[in-house]
């Protein structure tokens, strides 16, 4: 079999926010609600990596567990919910205040599914299947949670250590890495089922969803809409103000909501839909792979059911539950424009590469495929990753060689690199907390990008118009060998490189520089250059100053260094 290039890490996310809105379901324990999301686990050569987490459990300072802090078993695809590039709402409970040290995470052993960029599956032995993570101390290590705290947890599945090449696929033994911070997240795409409405005060109170259909709830939230958000109906069409959202809202509605959750436990929309009141209908989410316009059937490569888990999933199993799904439509199938602009779409919008949201009523799911096609939703923004491969035209372009998982790649539609076109409405950003912006000319070989725009073109003359480009920091570990608070830089020795900065790497030694935004994490010390000084200067014999930094090349082999966290290792 071909080796497979297993991502670096996935990540899990857990929100711990003071009770309150619209409140959480209860558990043994009482005090701050809890919420698990997930993030993106980017990777070149699996299309899904399907774990089912069993349990997850935070551990006491007296190396006591808390209870199991999922209602239910949850499985997902670590790879398909990352893909939005924010962090998704799997569950909601409760935990009492105190000092947490660590995660224990149990994943289901019978359940580890990995698929190659063809959708089939790869053999996996589950060696270990329970791992336990400390916080990490460069997060402040140890987590106090008060009745009225706030905090995000994060637990990282590192994949790269979990699974190892037995010959004919893989050994998984599960492996964590896990920090605490203070973020509000981000909720993408959550499903909920509205419970109250108050319309004078823009709010109405929906129970979250299990998106998996096994008909338990993650909890309930208060949701507060304004006029400025984005308001559609199930057919894409837009609402006027927050007042006529409201007015046409029912108890009893499904609704599809994104936003940020806040301290106080009510979540800020920016987007809610009110989704069709069919009930008894399969709504997918995926990539377009190839279209037939002609015979009006098109292919998508499965990255999550959204509802309707339990019609689906009998129907995929006895199919052996593929990878890529084909779909067809007729005369008798809605068309609907991106999320973010609504209004009306059309075939000629399947391009491969392309997000695609599918509903199929369930008279029409049944084998064998094609499945017939309700309604059709094609994100209009097209997005492509993969790597900076050419910059000989900045400031006005460069070559971007996408991932060899990309649609378009496996489609045989795009080639070759895909001459990617900057002009002065371009935003191009560093993929850190502050997001810092970046000038092209910063843009260098070996970078690893999410560009967005209009595709033009096929094979190996395609191009793309960027509206936005996305930088991926590169991250590496240090030991460190100096530091000049005059000079805002220091000097490490590297132990560790993860991901790439751009040419050219960083070398055995390398010089950390810190531009104006940087965000230090420096233990028992300010958060600064001089807190970083002080804490080098005062290392006991035996004591070493270690350093996790984010950031890219400067083009002359230093790092510009936009987050750094510190930790001192030894005696």
């Amino acid at each position: 079999m071909n080796k497979l290039l297993i991502p670096a890490f996935c990540v899990l996310a857990l929100l711990l926010a003071a009770c309150g809105g619209g409140g959480s379901k209860s558990t043994s324990e009482s005090g701050a609600s809890v919420g698990l999301l997930v993030g993106d686990a980017p990777t070149d050569s699996l299309s899904s990596a399907t774990l089912t987490i069993t349990e997850l459990r935070l551990v006491r300072e007296n190396l006591q567990l808390t209870s199991n802090l999922l209602a239910a078993p949850r499985t997902l695809d670590v790879l398909g919910l990352g893909r939005s590039a924010r962090e998704a709402l799997l569950d909601l409970s409760t935990l009492g205040s105190g000092r947490y040290i660590g995660v224990r995470m149990t994943v289901d052993e019978t359940a580890v599914v990995l698929r190659d960029l063809d959708g089939d599956p790869v053999s996996v032995n589950v060696v270990q299947p329970q791992a336990i993570a400390e916080f990490s101390s460069t997060r402040a290590a140890d987590l106090f949670l008060a009745k009225d705290g706030y905090a995000s947890i994060s637990v990282d599945v590192v994949l790269d250590q979990s699974l190892q090449d037995n010959g004919i696929g893989f050994d998984f033994e599960l492996t964590l890495r896990a920090g605490h911070a203070t973020a509000t997240p981000i909720l993408d795409d959550f499903q909920g089922q509205v419970t109250a409405i108050h319309r004078s005060a823009r709010w109405f109170e929906a129970e979250i969803l299990d998106a998996r259909g096994t008909g338990g709830s993650l909890g309930e939230v208060r949701v507060e809409v304004e006029d400025a958000d984005l308001l559609f109906n199930f057919s894409g069409a837009a609402f006027g103000n927050s007042n006529a959202f409201l007015a046409s809202l029912k108890v009893g509605d499904f609704v599809e909501v994104e936003g940020a959750l806040t301290r106080d436990g009510t979540l800020d929309a920016t987007r809610c839909e009110i989704e069709d009141r069919n009930k008894n209908q399969v709504r997918m989410e995926g990539r377009v792979l190839s279209a037939d316009l002609v015979g009006q059937t098109f292919e998508i490569v499965l990255e999550e059911i959204e509802k309707g888990y339990p019609i689906a999933q009998p129907v995929l199993a006895a199919l052996g539950n593929p990878g890529v799904l084909s779909i067809e439509w007729d005369n008798r199938t809605s068309w609907l424009g991106s999320k973010s602009a609504g209004g009306a779409g059309a075939p000629e919008d399947l391009v491969p590469g392309k997000k695609v949201d599918v509903r199929i009523d369930a008279d029409d799911f049944v084998a064998p495929m094609p499945f017939l096609a309700r309604n059709v939703r094609v994100d209009l923004a097209e997005r492509y990753e993969g790597e900076i491969s050419d910059v000989a035209a900045l400031p006005n372009g460069f070559e971007l060689t996408l991932d060899n998982s990309h649609p378009g790649v496996t489609s045989g539609r795009i080639t070759g690199p895909v001459a990617v076109e900057l002009d002065g409405n371009t935003v191009i950003f560093l993929d850190t907390g502050v997001e810092p912006w970046l000038e092209a000319d910063d843009l260098l070989t070996g970078m690893e990008i999410e560009a967005a725009g209009k595709l033009t073109g096929s094979g190996a003359g395609a191009s793309l118009d960027a509206t936005r480009v996305e930088v991926k920091p590169g991250r590496l570990t240090g030991v460190v060998q100096s530091v000049s608070e005059t000079e805002a830089r220091f000097t490490v020795v590297v132990t560790d490189l993860d991901d790439p900065f751009g040419d050219p790497e960083p070398g055995a030694t390398v010089d950390i520089i810190l531009p104006s935004e940087a965000v230090l994490d420096i233990p028992t010390a300010g958060n600064t250059i001089g807190g970083l000084r002080t804490v080098f200067n005062d290392l006991a014999a035996g004591e070493s100053l270690i350093v996790e930094v984010e950031g890219v090349s400067n083009g002359v082999g230093q790092v510009l260094g936009y987050e750094v966290e510190a930790e001192i290792e030894g005696d």
